[in-house]
């Protein structure tokens, strides 16, 4: 009955560790989870969102486009449009648990999710293509709350 209780109170444990909040925050290296991005040219931008292990794509996605947004209302421009979009998902496979010795089960795991979006800069009128977003509606949507704009 004991091992029984120590592997709910450890999957309880692992449950509530990759459930919990992402920091929106910049990334401190290559490796560290966080954005960062490349000025490409005057308007446009290489922006990158390196998820921690655990966070789901949707919030990668998010994150990324709220630092397009937060560059073009810096840059003082009004929207932006997607030129290019990548997705990654590295460390994708099965794990083992408990990860002690004696019998396991084996369960799938995703370690990092990375979304780099490749945007370009604009003023006044909204474009109708599907791809444009205003800035800081976007900021205002998913910032919650942030105070930024």
């Amino acid at each position: 009955m004991t091992r029984h209780a120590v592997l709910f109170l450890t999957l309880a444990l692992l449950c509530g560790c990759s459930s919990g909040p992402m920091l929106y925050a910049a990334g401190n290296s290559g490796q560290a989870a966080g954005y960062s991005e490349l000025r490409i040219e005057a308007g446009r931008y290489r922006v990158t969102f390196q998820g921690a292990p655990g966070a789901t794509a949707e919030q990668v996605a998010d994150y990324a486009l709220l630092r397009a947004a937060e560059l073009v209302v810096r840059d003082g421009y009004d929207w932006f449009r997607i030129a290019e979009r990548g997705d990654v998902s590295d460390g994708e496979g099965p794990g083992a648990f408990p990860p002690a010795s004696g019998s396991h089960r084996i369960v799938r795991t995703r370690l990092r999710i990375s979304t780099t979006l490749e945007v370009v800069f604009g003023r006044g009128m909204l474009p109708a293509t599907g791809d444009a977003y205003p800035a800081r509606a976007v900021i205002r949507t998913l910032g919650k709350g942030r105070g930024r704009v």
